[in-house]
């Protein structure tokens, strides 16, 4: 397992004393300043905007915190600031302390409030042996049951309203004749059924998840459309199946003939909740995540001098970068050698990579004399004075309460976003001096290359095709659908004497029917950009390639993944976004529906290609993609173009 004190502060490694000191937290919802002096922790200062529930937290877990007996020598005064809100949106250039928060913020978690400041979470895990039932006994259903706190839950009760299947059912009434409303049920009855759902509210599932991961039931979780977390999520991948709202009824046909698999699966899950999720493991990680903060905070300087550098260059690394007052010696000298020894970025993040990316070829392309802000992946907060906000997202998309941010800070600065497309229902959202560019992240794929540059895909060629083996297919995270469809590809193979499929990195389907090969030659070199020239290397022994983004939208969210299949010279078995007809010519490679109902014909039109070299070739002899698009998406012409024509003055 990770180390979970090294993770819960892998985004911590400086406080900045004077800052959380002097924040003024009187008018941010829910939040506490609290001082730790002579080893006792008292309140310094709290909100303006506390409702009476958090009021009456604030005792309670000064009570707490005493009671663990912290003793740290410092003549020192220390202050740490608690959002006692029981969902967290934040995401300030300072750590908090909070329940949950957005996946990748520099927040630092503590058990949420139902274990923090409730003992009777753990009646309910204690009593849950007594109430549950054997697996086989369960009524063969998916269920959940909840307010309804998110559009998801809506979304799930109402779209498998008539499925028999499932019983899903909201406790508050949409409207007076609602199918989708029911009484609260007990968790007693709740745990007569074999598939438990579980979806985040406001918040996270606080006492819904534990209950839920100790019982006979197997969960499904659905994936958090605020990419939230708690502290324990990172070290549960083995203990639920993670999925989206239309995966269900497929994960419970698999599930329903691997009963085997489920029972490795509730093994994990109930040896993590006994051994972590209980009173003795709450204090001692409480305690050391108290110890570790006050240590960082007795060593921690002020990072950045502004008088040496005469000018203010601040860069963190929690999904944010600040640039100001950029003349020319601060964008060749000083914000160069931050980029290059200050920010540790986390690799494997499409957000952090974007902003490191995007500020390269900025820099490189545009003439930026003003104020210029940077922001990636959930949160939108900006207390800086500067006069551009450029935001970059991953997997997601603008929701309303982003909509909300960006009008209220809209009235002081011009906005760029870039990334996903709009939310469809908001698409027609006005804010002035908002411009909004389709970047998907496939279009910073070259920045992370030595061997090809954009227009390379215009003059692929290739004539090794006769040699080369049937198919492969690489990746990392278990993500169910698009093992499913591996499954299907293998089988499909096997039955059809096709050839070889191999598979690299962790995925090997469901099934494990392709040939689990060890990439020897895999450099994940960030600093050298050789990760994804190595990849397409090993695609070149390949016919064809399957490439499956992580998840499905209709956002345009779209990775790096078909055009390293591209440049290979493969055939790309594409499944993900529609938005994909976008930039490449549909007719260039294979894809598969969101619903896989045209996965028997894509199956069919790869054994034909397979077996007559000449379809093939023909196949391959069609244009993969236009000079303007690759100008468009992977050049970014037009955004260039808009920023260097802003004319916009000094605030």
């Amino acid at each position: 397992m990770i180390d979970i004190y090294e993770s819960i502060f892998s985004n911590i490694k400086n406080i900045n004393h004077k800052k959380i000191k002097d924040f003024d937290i009187k008018n941010i919802l829910n939040l506490i300043k609290i001082l730790y002096k002579n080893n006792y922790f008292s309140l310094f200062e709290k909100s303006n905007q506390l409702d009476q529930i958090r009021s009456n937290r604030i005792t309670l877990i000064l009570n707490y915190f005493n009671s663990l007996n912290i003793k740290i020598e410092s003549n020192k005064d220390i202050y740490i600031i608690i959002n006692l809100g029981d969902y967290n949106l934040f995401n300030f250039d300072i750590p908090l302390f909070s329940f949950n928060k957005v996946i990748n913020t520099n927040n630092i978690l503590l058990f949420n409030s139902y274990f923090l400041l409730h003992n009777k979470i753990f009646g309910i895990l204690n009593n849950i042996k007594n109430i549950d039932i054997p697996f086989e006994k369960k009524e063969n259903k998916l269920f959940f049951i909840g307010a309804n706190s998110n559009k998801l839950r809506y979304e799930l009760c109402n779209k498998y309203k008539n499925n028999k299947e499932t019983f899903f059912k909201l406790t508050n009434k949409i409207d007076k004749n609602s199918k989708l409303y029911e009484n609260h049920i007990l968790i007693k009855d709740q745990l007569k059924y074999k598939y438990q759902i579980c979806i985040d509210g406001f918040g996270t599932a606080f006492d819904r998840f534990p209950w839920q991961l100790l019982s006979n039931s197997l969960v499904l979780k659905i994936k958090s459309n605020k990419n939230l977390i708690e502290w324990y999520y990172p070290f549960i991948e083995d203990c639920y199946i993670s999925c989206d709202l239309n995966d269900i009824l497929n994960i419970k046909d698999y599930y329903d003939k691997n009963i085997e698999k489920i029972k490795e699966i509730n093994n994990n899950s109930k040896n993590f909740v006994e051994k972590f999720l209980n009173k003795d493991f709450m204090n001692t990680y409480t305690k050391k995540i108290l110890e570790h903060y006050i240590n960082i905070y007795l060593k921690s300087d002020i990072i950045v001098d502004k008088e040496k550098f005469k000018c203010e260059c601040v860069v963190s690394n929690h999904n944010y970068l600040k640039i100001s007052s950029m003349d020319n010696h601060c964008k060749s000298g000083i914000m160069n050698q931050i980029l290059q020894k200050k920010v540790i970025y986390n690799k494997t993040n499409y957000g952090i990579l974007a902003q490191k990316n995007l500020f390269k070829i900025l820099q490189q392309n545009c003439k930026i004399d003003f104020d210029i802000e940077f922001y990636g992946q959930e949160n939108i907060v900006s207390e800086n004075n500067s006069n551009i906000l450029i935001i970059v997202q991953a997997e997601r998309h603008m929701g309303i309460n982003d909509y909300e941010v960006l009008r209220r800070l809209n009235l002081y600065k011009k906005i760029i976003y870039l990334g996903n497309m709009y939310d469809e229902k908001n698409e027609n959202f006005e804010i002035i001096n908002y411009k909004h560019f389709w970047i998907p992240y496939i279009g910073l794929v070259f920045t992370e290359m030595n061997s090809y540059k954009p227009d390379d895909i215009l003059g692929l060629k290739y004539d090794n095709y006769q040699s080369r083996k049937f198919c492969c297919y690489m990746a990392s995270r278990e993500v169910y659908i698009r093992n499913l469809i591996w499954d299907n590809i293998c089988e499909f193979c096997l039955n059809n004497n096709l050839g070889d499929v191999d598979s690299y990195g962790k995925c090997n389907g469901h099934k494990n029917l392709g040939n689990k090969l060890q990439y020897n030659y895999l450099n994940k070199d960030f600093k050298n950009n050789l990760r994804y020239d190595n990849n397409v290397e090993l695609y070149k022994k390949y016919k064809f390639v399957f490439v499956s983004e992580n998840c499905y939208n209709n956002h345009g969210y779209i990775t790096e993944k078909i055009i390293l299949a591209f440049l290979s010279g493969a055939i790309p078995i594409y499944y993900g976004s529609e938005q994909i007809f976008e930039i490449f010519n549909k007719e260039s490679f294979l894809y598969i529906n969101k619903n896989l109902d045209n996965i028997d014909s894509v199956l069919n039109t790869i054994k034909l290609l397979n077996n007559d070299i000449n379809l093939y070739l023909l196949f391959k002899s069609k244009l993969i993609i236009t000079e303007k698009s690759i100008d468009k998406f992977f050049k970014f012409k037009d955004l260039f173009n808009y920023i260097n024509n802003m004319k916009y003055k000094s605030i």
